[in-house]
C-alpha cells in the first residue's frame, strides 16, 4: 500500500518499476519450522526467454529461502534480506513498533555498540540500509569482496543480536515524535498521510509508518523485543546472496545463516480491511495556504491479481507517463497545475490507484471536476489502440533499466516471491505485455475502476470551504 514514512531510508520505487507498480502464509503450527534433519533443496533457475544472471535457489534447514546471483565481473558483493514483517503487523494501538524494532538493529548488538557499528561499517567501505515498509521489512549489505568475512560477520551480528539498548529506545522515540511534529510544516505530506488516515481508517495503516505520539509513548523494549523475537526469523525471510562470490564465501555465508534460529509462527491471516463508509470526500483546512494538494485512492486488485499487467498499463495512460491524460489535459491543456500524476500500489491483499497533484486555491474544484471526468471517460470510453501501443511501448522501455544490475534482479525475485507472483513474469514480461488486446485492458478498466468507491482528500485554505462543500 501507499505510505509515507519519515526518517528512515526507504528502497527506491524505481527498483519496483518493473514488478510492482506489495506475507507469504506461514502455517500456525510448529511444523513451519523445518526439521534441522532436513537436507538441502537446490534448484537451478534459468530461461532462454530473459537472459539473467546465473541464479542458484536454496532452502536452509532452518526454512530461510536463499537466492545467489553470481557476478564475478566486479570485486563487490551485497547480502539482503527481506523479512516477512511490516507496519501491518503492528498492534493499531502500538503503531510504528516494527518502525523502531527494524531501525534499533544497527543501534547494538551483544558485541556493539551503535558507534562502534557505524565506525565498523565506515572502515569496511560498506553501506547498510534498513528498510521498513507497509508488509516487509529490508535490510541489505554490500562491500569489497576482500572484506567479505568481516562484513558478513558484522550483518549477521545486526540480525541475530540486536540489543536494544534503553538508552537507544529512547532516543529513536524523542527523534520520531519530533519529526511527526515537525511533518505538519509540510503540506504534501500533510495531505499523503490525510489521505492514508482517509482511506485505511479502522486499520493500523491509517496512522504514520513510525507511529504517532501516543503509540511512541506506549512502546516499550519488551515490546520490540517480542516482535523481534516473533517475526525476525529465518522461516519468515528471503535472503540474497549477489556478485563476486566463490563457492567457499557462499558456504561460509549460508553456514552463518544456518545458525540463526527458527520458530513457530504466528497464523497468517488477512490484512485488516478499511471500514467501509459511505463518506466519499474528506477535507482538512489549513491557513495560509495558496494552494490545494489534492490526493483521490481508487481501491484496487491484490499484486498477483492475473489482470495486474493490463491494469499497469492503463495507470500508464491515466497519469503514469508525461503524456498521460490527466497530464496532458489539467497541466498541458488547461495549465491547472504543474504535475499531475497516478501510481497503481498493489499489496498482499489488496491495492489502490492514486492520483497526487496541487493547484491554486481558486481551481481547487475545477481539479477535482477534472480528475473526476478523466476517470468517468476512462470507464465509460476505454482506451484506444494508439494510447496502448504507446503504454506498452514505454513500459517495456522501462523494464530492461529494473534488471540493469544484479542486485536489482536479486531484489525483484525477492519481491516476486513474497507477493507469490513467480518468476515466471520476469521470463514472459515481454511476451505478456504484446499479448494484452485492447478489448482485454478496457474490459479489465470496467471490472476493477469502481468510481463509486472513490475516496478524495483535500488539504486547503478555509477560504475555499464552501466550494468543496459543494462539490461534495
Amino acid at each position: 500500500m501507499v505510505k509515507y514514512s519519515i526518517g528512515i531510508i526507504l528502497l527506491s520505487s524505481f527498483l519496483l518499476n518493473s514488478c510492482q507498480t506489495t506475507k507469504k502464509e506461514s502455517s500456525s503450527n510448529s511444523s513451519t519450522a523445518i526439521s534441522a534433519a532436513a537436507p538441502l533443496v537446490a534448484r537451478p533457475v534459468a530461461s532462454s526467454a530473459l537472459k539473467l544472471k546465473p541464479t542458484k535457489e536454496i532452502t536452509l534447514e532452518n526454512g530461510l529461502k536463499v537466492y545467489v546471483f553470481r557476478d564475478m565481473s566486479l570485486p563487490r558483493f551485497s547480502v539482503n534480506l527481506m523479512i516477512k514483517v511490516g507496519q501491518k503487523d503492528d498492534p493499531i494501538e502500538k503503531v510504528g513498533l516494527n518502525y523502531i524494532t527494524a531501525s534499533l538493529l544497527e543501534q547494538g548488538t551483544n558485541s556493539y555498540t551503535a558507534v562502534q557499528i557505524a565506525d565498523r561499517i565506515a572502515s569496511l567501505g560498506s553501506n547498510l540500509s534498513i528498510a521498513p515498509s507497509d508488509e516487509y521489512t529490508f535490510v541489505s549489505i554490500d562491500g569489497l569482496s576482500m572484506s567479505v568475512d568481516a562484513i558478513v560477520d558484522i550483518f549477521s551480528e545486526l540480525i541475530f543480536k540486536p540489543a536494544f539498548p534503553n538508552s537507544e529506545i529512547i532516543k529513536m522515540k524523542k527523534d520520531f515524535t519530533a519529526q511527526i511534529k515537525k511533518v505538519q510544516d509540510d503540506a504534501s505530506r500533510v495531505a499523503d498521510l490525510g489521505l492514508s488516515s482517509f482511506v485505511h481508517r479502522g486499520t493500523v495503516l491509517a496512522y504514520p509508518s513510525i507511529g504517532t505520539e501516543a503509540s511512541l509513548k506506549v512502546i516499550n523494549k519488551s515490546d520490540i523485543i517480542k516482535n523481534y523475537l516473533a517475526n525476525y526469523r529465518p522461516n519468515n525471510a528471503i535472503l540474497s546472496i549477489v556478485g563476486s562470490i566463490t563457492d567457499d564465501v557462499e558456504k561460509k555465508i549460508l553456514d552463518r545463516f544456518k545458525a540463526w534460529p527458527s520458530r513457530a509462527l504466528k497464523p497468517a491471516g488477512v490484512s485488516a480491511a478499511p471500514n467501509i463508509e459511505n463518506k466519499k470526500m474528506e477535507t482538512q483546512l489549513k491557513k495560509d495556504l495558496v494552494q490545494s494538494e489534492i490526493r483521490v485512492a481508487l481501491p484496487m486488485i491484490p499484486r498477483k491479481h492475473p489482470d495486474y499487467l493490463k491494469l499497469r498499463l492503463a495507470n500508464e495512460i491515466l497519469g503514469g507517463g508525461f503524456v498521460s491524460r490527466l497530464n496532458s489535459k489539467i497541466r498541458d491543456q488547461l495549465g491547472l497545475t504543474y504535475g499531475i500524476s497516478s501510481t497503481l500500489d498493489l499489496g498482499l491483499d489488496r491495492g489502490y490507484l492514486y492520483i497526487s497533484t496541487f493547484t491554486k486555491n481558486e481551481t481547487t474544484v475545477q481539479v477535482l471536476e477534472q480528475i473526476t471526468a478523466e476517470l468517468n471517460r476512462l470507464v465509460t470510453d476505454g482506451v484506444t489502440a494508439k494510447e496502448l501501443s504507446s503504454a506498452k511501448n514505454m513500459v517495456l522501455a522501462q523494464f530492461p533499466r529494473a534488471l540493469e544490475t544484479v542486485d536489482r534482479i536479486a531484489f525483484n525475485f525477492m519481491f516476486l516471491d513474497f507477493y507469490g507472483v513467480g518468476h515466471s513474469y520476469l521470463y514472459d514480461f515481454q511476451k505478456a505485455i504484446d499479448r494484452v488486446s485492447q478489448d482485454e485492458i478496457n474490459e479489465a478498466i470496467r471490472n476493477h475502476f469502481k468510481l463509486e468507491n472513490m475516496k478524495v482528500f483535500v488539504l486547503a485554505n478555509p477560504a475555499i470551504e464552501k466550494n468543496l462543500k459543494v462539490f461534495n
